[in-house]
């Protein structure tokens, strides 16, 4: 049986990644220049973004949820982007 797209879930997956979208730019924001991809230098750029995007992720969950660090920083920037 055909499904019928109805609009709704084109509409959630750009919501999805608009948020996607700004979880990448405040993760870059937050972690540009603190995070070592120099083992990545033969890469390409989207390899070492990818690299970059993972390890900023990693680090971002060692903070405690108290901290004021990039964690802090991050969830203040997402939890104040406006829901859809």
């Amino acid at each position: 049986m055909a499904e019928v797209n109805t609009g709704h879930s084109l509409r959630q997956g750009t919501a999805v990644r608009t948020q996607i979208r700004h979880v990448r730019d405040a993760l870059k924001r937050e972690f540009d220049g603190l995070l070592d991809i120099g083992d990545l230098t033969t890469a390409s750029e989207a390899a070492r973004e990818q690299a970059f995007l993972s390890r900023a992720l990693a680090a971002l969950s060692r903070f405690q949820p108290h901290d004021s660090g990039p964690s802090s920083r991050v969830s203040t920037a997402l939890a104040s982007r406006p829901t859809r």
